[in-house]
């Protein structure tokens, strides 16, 4: 038995497998009873027509289930500038989300995806974003909620190549701000923005490089110098050809701290001290250019200078591989 609520039109689309189109269908069908206009061009909206008439029932709320307030809107539509109906239909209607529609991308979006992207209209950076956007897809406004105020930039969306990439970004955004208070969200931004690394974490890592170390555990000597930033490092890694640029976190933690001994110029070791419960700072391990063990004499030097200033060797409970203890 029909539904006496239901026309004769209405009928006829909800006994169609699926939806033609999709939650707006039951709504099509009402509007194209209470209005002509809407039956003769069921089939003739462009894509920017049909993603205007959702937005605008999806910013309706439960209003668009109201008889009344939908036959409004069926005479409305055709006669209404769209900035006009959308301002009844949508309390503070944000500038310019009535040029949008022809710019949003594929099939009808979920009502929710539309009120969303009203809300990025109302965000300053964000709506710049989206007025300069040839192509608006659904994603881009749930990747631009989901980001800091600062960072909705195309610059940002343009790292993005995946889903999961957001939650990478988000992350790592939030990991600068911590290790970066001296950093604004917009120079944070900007540093992202000039960044050409392609992986988000070499930027973060980046900011690492450029915090200050924590003082030195000795001041060393004229010969016996300690490394005291990340170019220091850098220039040490390259000149004895070793790995102790991926020291920095634990530098930074204050667990570790490297010093270079060149004699007389000589690059002959890099020394690693380390911080150990009960012993404080001791000395874990020297190794020459490209980690070759070093000479008895270098050695000898080594552990003098450091002893003098109350750090000894790395005992083998410590460090079973050390291989300059006393014995």
């Amino acid at each position: 038995m029909r539904d006496a609520s239901r026309g004769p039109l209405m009928e006829m689309m909800m006994t169609i497998r699926s939806y033609p189109f999709g939650w707006l269908t039951p709504h099509l069908a009402r509007l194209c009873e209470l209005n002509p206009y809407f039956r003769d061009k069921l089939f003739a909206f462009t894509r920017g027509e049909t993603h205007y008439l959702a937005m605008s029932l999806a910013f309706m709320g439960d209003l668009a289930d109201d008889r009344e307030a939908l036959a409004w809107f069926a005479e409305a539509w055709p006669e209404m500038k769209r900035i006009r109906l959308l301002e009844r239909v949508l309390d503070n209607a944000p500038s310019g989300i009535a040029s949008l529609p022809p710019r949003l991308a594929g099939r009808l979006w979920r009502p929710a995806t539309y009120r969303r992207l009203a809300e990025m209209m109302r965000d300053n950076g964000a709506r710049k974003t989206l007025r300069h956007m040839t192509v608006i897809d659904r994603r881009h406004v749930f990747y631009l909620s989901r980001l800091p105020e600062a960072f909705r930039k195309e610059q940002v969306l343009r790292r993005i190549k995946r889903k999961g990439d957001i939650h990478d970004i988000v992350f790592a955004i939030e990991i600068v701000r911590r290790v970066r208070p001296d950093l604004t969200d917009r120079q944070i931004f900007e540093t992202l923005a000039r960044s050409k690394d392609s992986n988000i974490r070499s930027w973060v890592m980046r900011h690492y490089q450029n915090l200050s170390f924590p003082p030195a555990p000795w001041a060393g000597t004229e010969v016996l110098r300690p490394l005291t930033s990340y170019d220091d490092l850098a220039d040490a890694a390259r000149e004895f050809k070793n790995c102790i640029r991926t020291y920095l976190l634990a530098i930074l933690r204050g667990d570790a701290f490297f010093y270079s001994y060149k004699p007389g110029g000589r690059p002959a070791a890099v020394v690693e001290v380390k911080k150990t419960p009960g012993l404080g700072w001791v000395v874990h391990e020297a190794l020459g250019p490209d980690n070759e063990r070093i000479g008895g004499v270098d050695r000898s030097k080594i552990i003098g200078a450091f002893a003098e200033a109350g750090i000894t060797p790395a005992p083998q409970a410590v460090n079973p591989s050390v291989w300059f203890d006393l014995d």
